[in-house]
């Protein structure tokens, strides 16, 4: 084993060598072994920005779901500590999503469809309106400081049925008479409304093409 990696050793001293002479002497060469080096470099970063996207995207899919089962927690047991732990995940995700975004422009400066020096207000407009849409799906979120309350929902079944004799208005089927009509009413905690951050699981997909070997 010694011997191998004093083989190995000695090749690597004769090939750093044969390179120090030729850039020494032939400038065509060292021209282009600085634009192969810049190549080499570039991929390079254009590599680690995909594998930090992919890191970011994973992230962000793992605290989606949490935020996810920490709604049917609070639907459940109505904790009130459960909505500020929820609220702070929206946070980290938003925080991610901004950091997935960045990496986005960081790729498509490396793969030479954006310059350099691009500004906010010169990307395209599919970045953009992704990020914003984004933003919002993923800002949806019931605040902590709803402790305790409740909202209705009305459903309308029929118009109200009049009394011949009184000619006073009434509900024929179970309901509750507004106006000249009919409604079903239902109530929920404003805990339901979280129930809005399902729309994260448009994530999911992502997840399963970062798990694939081909992407």
């Amino acid at each position: 084993m010694t011997t191998t990696e004093d083989l190995w050793q000695k090749k690597k001293r004769v090939y750093a060598q044969q390179l120090t002479d030729r850039l020494k002497d032939d400038e065509a060469f060292k021209r282009s072994f600085v634009q192969t080096a810049e190549h080499v470099r570039a991929i390079h970063k254009l590599n680690l920005d995909y594998n930090n996207r992919r890191t970011v995207e994973q992230s962000m899919c793992a605290i989606s779901a949490a935020s996810v089962l920490l709604v049917f927690v609070d639907c459940a047991v109505d904790t009130p500590w459960i909505r500020v732990v929820n609220t702070a995940l929206t946070v980290a995700l938003l925080c991610l999503l901004i950091r997935r975004y960045t990496i986005e422009v960081h790729i498509a400066i490396g793969k030479g469809t954006l310059p350099s020096d691009v500004r906010l207000h010169e990307l395209p407009s599919s970045v953009i309106l992704g990020f914003l849409v984004e933003f919002l799906i993923c800002s949806l979120t019931v605040p902590p400081f709803i402790t305790n309350g409740s909202f209705s929902v009305q459903q309308w079944i029929t118009r109200a049925q009049v009394d011949p004799i009184t000619h006073a208005s009434f509900c024929k089927f179970d309901g509750v008479l507004l106006g000249r009509d009919c409604y079903l009413l239902y109530s929920y905690p404003y805990q339901v409304v979280g129930l809005v951050q399902l729309v994260r699981v448009y994530m999911v997909p992502r997840f399963v093409r970062n798990m694939s070997d081909f992407y």
